[in-house]
């Protein structure tokens, strides 16, 4: 029965672990895949299955990421041992064969079996082992001590073998340890007990099943030359099939009791353990499955359930985090293509859509690069063969162009593995990126910054309040769209801010100077400038935060449809010199700041702008300003800023519903009525004496070109006959002939 379940790694660890020098480089891209998809989903989902009917659950698809289940201890301790706990059976296979001979042989001496049960500790720590420890084992990756030598010996006793296969295994000579009776004794005995258990009918199954698994493997790696008739397998292959599949019964029980009685979230399986989430264990959990494992079955009856400490976790000091291609780091990398092309994938790729290579950095996430170029650019990049020669028994170096190769070993732009994406785009959370598509967002960079509760951040708050004119519900709003863009930069808030206020009053500092210090600089854009924003070039793409400095009616009227798409859309056209046009994801919010009356055409019902007038008391006040930009160069002030609006509670804020009234936009909604009835609205609130008085065509169309030009509206200059037959409809205009003449008249309506 197919087993599935959840790990919840550390989500801050998997952003940048696999780049830890202690993980091996032919194990980096799994670690990466599995952080990959633990930072995209929250969680790994893993499934496990048998190889055969009998024997371990297995991880099903470790071929292209890492689970739990088969990682490097010290890497399982980082990732997990802030989220989960460890549980695992004490001396799981001893306690196992102890229980399975006492149940089958009752009468069978397990004297030394039961003393090692019962006092491993001791009986390891008093073992004679004079060769020096700690030592590093390449095979295992880490630093091996004694007591870990000891306890293999006895790992390979259990299973059938001897203290020379120990030896052998970890190149121990004679005279490098001392072997006590007990070993003595305690060989001979696991002898005798994997003879008796190996032949016992009732384990006839496993054993069949195991053989069966085991021709399978050899006629798939060797073929027609594999010889079944020659087939003899050790029965320590047959004694540890037979306990990994006693071993996984008991943990699959226990897993199902956690869930079903315990309602303990169980996340990995560990073979003779598993793991559990944190944040649902209970103090009396360990005591609740000892007591069920005691009833299930006596095979089971010396197995012992603890929280097992995590293995030490890595150091994250030494994390190397390479910010960009350096052609010293390529040169200092181990001098194969497999680890040059590896070092040289951190930072390009091939992109399908538009064609072109791209190279990243840090200051600058996509340089695309147009085919030729870029081979132009590496031709310089070599790696080298070695190889002996068969005649001389001497080493060959060969200096290979890494990009090209040559006829009998092809470069990386031919190598069919190589890196490559459908198409580059930005998906900040909560926006999930496919596989296929190279996600160029990254964190924050306050991030980097240490969180002090502590810090003082009254002065921030303080700005705040004169940018909503100390209107309270505008300042709670304001705050909740600064919120949201930290919180969900993913998703649009599809409405744009609005500040007015005068010269020098620091109408532009919340969003250029503070956003800047909490999202950086490669997520902002600032200009005055709003054919950047609308041109045919302009690149938007990958920005969080637009700000448009001191907008003018006569940029932005004309633009006016332009300007509301901007504002919803969910995507843009991207035209870069030289690279095919193509779409991008769109969440960038916008914040114009102005100190004209009217800057953009705001109509009835509008719902893509929030509008605020400032106070301006602070207005050049160098003691104050200079106060504020002290607070927005200090990370540690902006980074308890940032938490303040991480902690804001938005879940049932709505953008567009929940913006408080205001008058400057009232007054904007006012100026910007259909231009022929503000018109006619104007000569009758301004002038009396135009009541009843006669007007040509050609003097009320004067008339209005002098009155818009006062509007600050921008260019609008309709022909004279188009005005005339739009303002005649309008109430307050009666339009009539007198001696074949045409003249328009205002009437007080």
């Amino acid at each position: 029965m197919p087993l599935q379940l959840t790990e919840y790694p550390d989500l801050d660890l998997c952003k940048n672990i696999y780049k830890h020098i202690e993980i091996w480089s032919q194990d980096k891209q799994k670690v990466k895949a599995y952080c990959d998809e633990a930072l995209q989903n929250g969680s790994v989902k893993v499934s496990y299955e048998t190889k055969g009917t009998v024997g371990r659950f297995y991880p099903t698809n470790i071929k292209q990421r890492l689970t739990a289940t088969v990682m490097w201890r010290r890497l399982r301790a980082s990732l997990f041992s802030n989220t989960e706990y460890d549980i695992d059976i004490v001396n799981c296979h001893a306690c196992l064969m102890l229980g399975l001979v006492e149940k089958l042989y009752p009468n069978f001496d397990v004297k030394c079996l039961k003393q090692y049960t019962e006092n491993r500790e001791k009986i390891i720590n008093d073992f004679d082992l004079k060769k020096s420890c700690p030592f590093y084992s390449k095979d295992k990756g880490e630093t091996v001590t004694k007591k870990d030598i000891v306890k293999s010996l006895f790992n390979i006793m259990l299973y059938g073998g001897t203290v020379k296969t120990w030896a052998k295994e970890f190149n121990l000579l004679s005279s490098d340890y001392e072997i006590s009776q007990f070993v003595t004794d305690f060989q001979t005995e696991i002898q005798a007990i994997v003879t008796v258990i190996t032949c016992n009918q009732l384990m006839k199954q496993n054993k069949n099943e195991y053989c069966k698994y085991y021709i399978e493997q050899k006629r798939t790696k060797y073929g027609d030359k594999y010889d079944e008739e020659k087939l003899n397998i050790a029965s320590r292959k047959i004694i540890a099939s037979i306990l990994q599949d006693f071993e996984r019964q008991l943990i699959a029980k226990v897993i199902k009791y956690c869930g079903t009685e315990l309602k303990t979230t169980v996340t990995a399986y560990c073979y003779d353990g598993f793991q559990v989430l944190q944040k649902n264990f209970k103090p009396e959990f360990i005591d609740n499955i000892n007591e069920y494992v005691s009833e299930i079955d006596d095979y089971f009856k010396y197995c012992k359930f603890i929280v097992k400490d995590f293995a030490e976790p890595l150091d994250m000091s030494k994390i190397v985090d390479n910010k960009h291609f350096n052609m010293i780091d390529y040169k200092c990398t181990e001098d194969t293509y497999e680890t040059k092309r590896q070092y040289f994938e951190n930072f390009h790729f091939k992109l399908y859509n538009p064609p072109c290579m791209v190279k990243t950095s840090e200051s600058e996430p996509c340089q695309y690069i147009k085919m030729n170029l870029f081979g132009s650019m590496y031709s310089n990049l070599y790696h080298t063969k070695r190889w002996i020669d068969k005649k001389t028994n001497e080493e060959r170096t060969q200096e290979i162009s890494f990009l090209n190769g040559n006829k009998k070993e092809p470069g990386w732009v031919k190598d069919p593995d190589m890196r490559t994406y459908e198409r580059v785009d930005t998906f900040p959370p909560p926006l999930k990126c496919a596989s296929n598509i190279y996600n160029d967002w990254s964190e924050f960079p306050i991030l980097k910054t240490t969180l002090d509760n502590t810090a003082d951040t009254s002065i921030i708050y303080k700005h705040f309040d004169l940018v909503s004119n100390n209107d309270e519900n505008v300042k709670n709003y304001l705050l909740n769209w600064f919120a949201h863009m930290v919180q969900k930069p993913g998703i649009k808030s599809r409405v744009a801010l609005l500040i007015h206020g005068e010269q020098g009053s620091g109408k532009s500092t919340i969003g250029e100077d503070l956003m800047t210090a909490i999202i950086g600089k490669t997520k902002m854009m600032v200009t005055d400038k709003i054919d950047l924003l609308l041109g045919r070039f302009a690149d938007t793409r990958g920005k969080l935060l637009v700000c448009l400095n001191e907008a003018k009616g006569k940029d932005t009227f004309n633009v006016d449809n332009l300007l509301k798409d901007y504002i919803t859309r969910a995507t843009c056209e991207v035209e870069k010199k030289g690279i095919d046009a193509f779409t991008a994801t769109a969440f960038d919010r916008l914040i114009f700041t102005t100190n004209n009356e009217n800057p953009v055409p705001l109509e009835e019902g509008d719902r893509r702008w929030f509008v605020v007038s400032m106070d301006n008391s602070m207005k050049n006040n160098m003691e104050y300003f200079n106060a504020l930009h002290k607070a927005f160069e200090n990370s540690i002030v902006m980074r308890k800023f940032y938490q303040e609006l991480m902690d804001r509670d938005i879940d049932l804020w709505d953008p567009i519903n929940d913006r408080p009234k205001s008058e400057m936009a009232e007054s904007m909604i006012e100026m910007n009525k259909d231009p022929y009835t503000c018109f006619v609205a104007f000569m009758l609130e301004n002038y009396e004496e135009v009541i009843g008085k006669q007007y040509s065509g050609r003097d009320l169309y004067q008339k209005f070109n002098e009155f818009w030009t006062t509007t600050g509206r921008g260019e609008f200059k309709p022909n004279q006959t188009k005005f005339l037959e739009m303002v005649k409809k309008r109430k307050g205009v009666v339009f009539t002939r007198i001696a074949n003449k045409r003249v328009y008249k205002f009437i007080d309506s």
